[in-house]
């Protein structure tokens, strides 16, 4: 079994685990389940609410004197994420999209996530321009050296079938959003290493499914990321909408419509992916 195969296996069977940690969470209850985790994760098991604190970038916005204070560990994760992400997808085009999604998604869901709330220069300067740019790059510049020096070939993403590019961006988003939503409602402090662990473990699905993208039909790692995002969207209704700590209510009309629309798109493309797999079943 070559290298690639083995990191393929390793990604399913770390995904296999990580699915049935999420139904173990989904079975327990909103009160039990983030003291439970917490103690798991080595953080203590006192009152995770008490411990848990998040940073807002909103403050002393009126000038850009506090530019460089901003620079920290978030910088720097910004910065790995889109590498990944860039690298993954090997698409600059579809990895600034999510960019440009994720800024704002930051602007619609600040009344959830205290550090969603960021000076627009923090936003458009040092997010979109200088963090996730350099990101981007990085992730194309090593797709770059690797077709040029290692016999890689570019992943273009099923061009006979656009709406694919939409799926990929869809389930990204999605993946993102679930990544801070698991972070407030199990009380999981940023800095906490199961953070970058989700993040490459999300990144291996995503390459193997851009990957599998240029087969006949979607393969198992499409499978195994769609459960991923429904168990993990499931974890953050139930311990976070229903449970409370993610209330509906508190969220401007903008940010209801931009979860409407991120649904609506997921579904649509869903239901693309599942017409598309089931042609390329017959015409075989």
């Amino acid at each position: 079994m070559g290298s690639s195969n083995k990191l393929a296996l390793l990604t399913k069977t770390s995904l296999a685990i990580y699915n049935i940690l999420l139904l173990l969470i989904l079975t327990r209850s909103s009160e039990d389940v983030a003291i439970e985790t917490r103690f798991i994760l080595g953080l203590g098991s006192g009152d995770p609410s008490l411990d848990f604190k998040e940073l807002s970038y909103a403050q002393n916005c009126s000038s850009m004197s506090n530019l460089g204070s901003m620079l920290d560990r978030f910088f720097i994760v910004h910065l790995l994420g889109f590498f990944v992400m860039s690298f993954s997808i090997r698409n600059a085009t579809l990895t600034w999209m999510v960019s440009v999604g994720f800024e704002l998604m930051e602007l619609s869901l600040k009344n959830w996530f205290t550090n969603f709330n960021e000076c627009w220069y923090d936003s458009l300067i040092l997010d979109v321009l200088v963090c996730n740019n350099i990101g981007i790059a990085l992730g194309i510049l090593l797709s770059t050296y690797l077709l040029e020096n290692r016999g890689w070939s570019w992943l273009k993403p099923l061009e006979r079938e656009p709406w694919m590019h939409t799926c990929i961006v869809t389930s990204t988003m999605f993946s993102i959003l679930n990544a801070f939503v698991l972070k407030a409602v199990l009380f999981i402090p940023a800095e906490h290493p199961i953070n970058p662990l989700r993040t490459m473990l999300m990144g291996l699905e995503l390459y193997y499914f851009v990957l599998e993208g240029t087969e006949k039909r979607t393969g198992s790692m499409f499978k195994f990321g769609c459960i991923t995002l429904v168990l993990e969207m499931a974890v953050g209704y139930r311990h976070g909408v229903r449970g409370g700590l993610l209330d509906l209510d508190v969220l401007p009309f903008g940010g209801k419509i931009y979860l409407f629309l991120l649904l609506i798109a997921l579904v649509v493309s869903a239901v693309k992916v599942a017409n598309y797999s089931r042609k390329r079943r017959k015409e075989e």
